[in-house]
C-alpha cells in the first residue's frame, strides 16, 4: 500500500480531480453526450433512462428510435438484461419484462438469476444458455 501511495498514482489521481474539476462533473458516474459540433450535455450521477435520451435528442433533434427486438432475438445484442433494461429498452412494464423472461427460460434457451431484492431492488438477469 505504500508503495501504491508514492507511485504514480497521486499524481494520477491528481490528473483525475484537475479534469473533474475542467469537465464539471459533480457525480459519479459521469456521461458525456457531445454532438457533431462540439456541443456537449454533461449527464451525472445514476439517472433514469430517459434523461440519457433526452440528452441525445437535444443534441441530434432529428436522431430516430429504433425499435428494439423483442423476445430472445434482443439477446443477440446484448448477452445479459435485467428486468428493467429489458423493460426500458422493449417499453413495456417491469411485470411484463418478468413474465417475457421467465417464459424464456422455461424455453429452455435462456438462463434467470434472482438477484435478492436487498442487491438491486429485487430484480432478475436473464441470459442466452451457453450450451444453446
Amino acid at each position: 500500500m505504500v508503495d501504491d501511495y508514492n507511485s504514480r498514482s497521486q499524481q494520477l489521481f491528481q490528473k483525475d480531480l484537475e479534469l473533474r474539476a475542467q469537465y464539471g462533473v459533480r457525480g459519479f458516474p459521469a456521461v458525456f453526450f457531445v454532438n457533431g459540433a462540439s456541443n456537449q450535455i454533461l449527464v451525472y450521477g445514476s439517472k433514469p433512462y430517459e434523461n440519457y435520451e433526452a440528452a441525445i435528442r437535444e443534441l441530434a433533434p432529428s436522431a430516430e428510435k429504433k425499435q428494439a427486438p423483442a423476445g430472445g432475438d434482443l439477446f443477440d445484442r446484448y448477452p445479459t438484461l435485467t428486468t428493467k433494461e429489458y423493460s426500458v429498452i422493449t417499453s413495456v412494464s417491469i411485470q411484463e419484462a418478468e413474465h417475457i423472461l421467465t417464459a424464456l427460460e422455461q424455453k429452455g434457451a435462456y438462463e434467470v438469476t434472482y438477484i435478492p431484492r436487498k442487491v438491486l431492488r429485487g430484480t432478475i438477469a436473464c441470459s442466452r444458455r451457453a450450451d444453446s
